[in-house]
């Protein structure tokens, strides 16, 4: 009977940590308060940590919006960089926002497992 119980309880742990939700970044900014009323954001991100001035290397256009959020699932690998720029109605993009750093890196395996019957 134990036997099983613990089968069963293995089972459903299992099942549950499989069922899991999606898990992603839900990015918000605000409209500018000058210049052009924009018609869209771009959402860029770059791999590695955020510098210390300027804008990440190698970044990339992840979204494009009309709004001034976005949601990005699934999570990003690791650390990346992120900021956000406003595009005006016949396309001309704007300066960029601040850089915002995001650190998904998983925890290490947990180490010294063992068990005793009891």
């Amino acid at each position: 009977m134990k036997r099983v119980l613990a089968a069963l309880i293995l089972i459903l742990a299992a099942g549950m940590a499989q069922g899991q939700a999606a898990h992603g970044i839900q990015w918000t900014w605000a409209a500018p308060t000058s210049g052009a009323t924009p018609a869209s954001y771009n959402l860029y991100q770059a791999a590695g940590a955020c510098p210390a001035s300027g804008l990440p290397t190698g970044a990339i256009q992840i979204a494009g919006t009309v709004v001034a959020s976005y949601q990005q699932t699934p999570l990003p690998s690791g650390v990346t960089c992120t900021y956000v720029t406003a595009v005006s109605a016949v396309g001309v993009e704007g300066p960029p926002s601040n850089t915002f750093q995001f650190d998904t890196t998983p925890p290490g395996a947990p180490t010294g497992l063992s068990g005793k019957k009891y």
